[in-house]
């Protein structure tokens, strides 16, 4: 399970992961968290995905190492919420068994931001967590 955020740096999480599934032959789905906001039905905003979504699926399909590992814009898995626990809650609902997330580097060897969604998912997973430097 990829988790991707949208910008364009996150989008070298996308191709990495892609390359990654490939080459070992693993099924691949990628997903999104869009944020919830209070003045919106959640059923509405489910039917209803945002430009970065939508754009985010564009992009998606454009990353030929992806569709070698069996993953299409049209299978992007949009969450509302917030990052961490909606990145989780997905890998649990697929039984995904690695999540793929992007961290920035800088600082110290080895540290991640403290309140990152990276540490965040780290800390939380049940599984294997690849990162993938931005």
């Amino acid at each position: 399970l990829v988790a991707l955020d949208g910008s364009p740096r996150g989008l070298s999480v996308l191709q990495t992961t892609c390359d990654f599934a490939h080459a070992i032959g693993a099924d691949l789905r990628a997903l999104t968290v869009e944020p919830a906001r209070p003045d919106e039905p959640r059923y509405l905003a489910a039917q209803l995905p945002s430009a970065r979504s939508e754009a985010l699926r564009d992009a998606v399909s454009r990353v030929a190492a992806c569709a070698r590992a069996g993953v299409t814009g049209d299978e992007l898995l949009v969450r509302l919420g917030s990052p961490a626990p909606e990145i989780l809650a997905a890998a649990a609902d697929t039984g995904s068994d690695t999540i793929a997330i992007g961290f920035r580097r800088g600082g110290p060897s080895a540290v991640i931001e403290a309140g990152s969604t990276a540490r965040q998912v780290m800390h939380g997973a049940g599984c294997t967590v690849l990162t993938v430097p931005l």
